[in-house]
């Protein structure tokens, strides 16, 4: 107590003592003016006292007001922040519920986000996951509609109402929501990569083409070569829509493809039945040739061997398919299909010391996997009935059938009646035997 009073004694004994030195030190009268002649006539002392309470006072005020707003302030901020916990725990309780797919309590959970926030964008987005989750595909996209009108740009909502637009069919409504995503980031590379698709199922394909083109500029280079293949496909769709119009324009168009994509497989297909139906039957070899060597595809071996016979050229289909193997590795599982594929060829053209010498050559090689293990197993079946050996081919026969899986395969029906399983090698390939 005693402390107390000295803290305010002393403050108030230096106080009246300052005035009463002024009053000391200035014991003369003022006079202040002021309108219509009037006049206030106070010692010095007063009028400085006057002056000095009055501007505490006003300070003191002014004090009073900043240290209220700065309250209010702070509290204001901290109400926010712990709003804007609520709403976060909030969103976490309901991707748990999300995801644990208790759909009702999860759009429950966001929608009192939104009733609290309702420029709260992600909150948005979960409710539209929500319902395209259970199904309601149109109450997702209403709700992303309605975010995207009232909120700066999002790119998950924009993306998400793309899929959804997708879903429900409206390609043009998915067209839309890429497009506004590339108006905000021009070089977003999964965006115009759904552009380039989008357009392409709408047959928009001269649009396809400038997007995936974008596509391609933009790529690092892992990606580069697939999006120039995808780029190439779309250039080879417009070729062949145009091809009924002019064949010479559409040659043009598809050598203009593979001059800038060297080696395009399906551009070379069609130049190979452009020159084989012309009688080019060499250059259509050459294409068929190239296009294997970039694809490494088997069936494009048999094709080209299959027109030779129609020519009754064996000995040019042989030929072709030595050709074309050429260039491969012996040791590459590509090499061995293509010698299977010969060795198949030479056996529908009943050329059997031939077939013997490649089999011999493949013996060597050993197969590269299973799946050829089986069909070079089939292959030395045939040979082996070629040369009256049936027991043996019979004896492989039914080992290779007995591990493919069970003994009811030993026996297929056709037409009520139970097939040998030597029958199953005894007919040569429809499309590679002679006439």
């Amino acid at each position: 107590m005693p402390s107390r009073i000295v803290k305010v004694l002393i403050p108030t004994l230096l106080i009246i003592a300052i005035f009463s030195y002024i009053f000391v030190l200035n014991p003369g009268s003022v006079t202040l003016n002021y309108w219509g002649g009037r006049s206030w006539t106070s010692p010095l002392g007063i009028v400085v006292t006057v002056v000095f309470c009055f501007g505490a006072t006003v300070a003191a005020i002014l004090a009073f007001f900043l240290t209220a707003k700065h309250t209010f302030q702070d509290w204001k901020r901290d109400r926010g922040i712990r709003r804007r916990d609520e709403r976060a725990q909030l969103l976490t309780r309901g991707r748990e519920q999300l995801a644990m797919e208790n759909f009702g309590a999860a759009q429950s959970l966001f929608e009192r986000v939104i009733a609290g926030d309702p420029t709260n964008v992600v909150a948005r987005i979960l409710l539209a996951k929500v319902y395209r989750r259970r199904g309601d595909l149109p109450s997702a996209v209403k709700v992303l509609e309605e975010a995207r009108q009232t909120q700066r740009p999002n790119l998950e909502l924009l993306f998400l109402a793309a899929d959804i637009q997708e879903e429900l069919g409206n390609l043009t409504g998915a067209l839309d929501n890429f497009s506004l995503v590339r108006q905000h980031e021009p070089q977003n590379l999964a965006a115009l990569k759904r552009l380039a698709e989008l357009c392409e199922q709408m047959n928009r394909l001269d649009e396809a083409v400038e997007f995936q083109s974008e596509v391609v500029r933009l790529s690092p280079g892992a990606g580069f070569s697939a999006e120039q293949a995808r780029l190439a496909h779309l250039r080879f769709l417009i070729a062949m829509r145009n091809r009924e119009n002019n064949q010479a324009h559409f040659r043009q168009s598809l050598e203009a493809i593979l001059r800038e994509h060297k080696d395009y497989p399906d551009a070379l297909l069609e130049l190979a039945r452009l020159d084989w139906s012309s009688g080019r039957y060499q250059q259509a070899t050459k294409f068929w040739t190239r296009a294997f060597r970039a694809t490494h595809d088997v069936r494009l071996l048999e094709q080209a061997a299959s027109h030779w016979l129609t020519l009754h050229n064996p000995q040019g289909a042989i030929e072709y398919m030595r050709n074309a193997t050429s260039s491969l590795p012996d040791e590459s599982p590509a090499y061995y299909r293509a010698q299977l594929a010969l060795v198949r060829l030479l056996l529908n053209v009943e050329m059997i010391a031939e077939a013997k010498v490649e089999m011999d050559k493949l013996r060597m090689l050993g197969p590269p996997s299973t799946e050829q293990e089986r069909e070079f197993a089939v292959l030395e079946a045939r040979l082996l009935q070629r040369d009256g050996r049936y027991l043996e081919a019979y004896t492989l026969l039914l080992r290779l059938l007995g591990e493919n899986n069970n003994e009811e395969r030993l026996l297929l029906k056709q037409g009520g009646q139970s097939r040998h399983p030597l029958q199953l090698i005894e007919a040569p390939s429809p499309q590679l035997s002679t006439p």
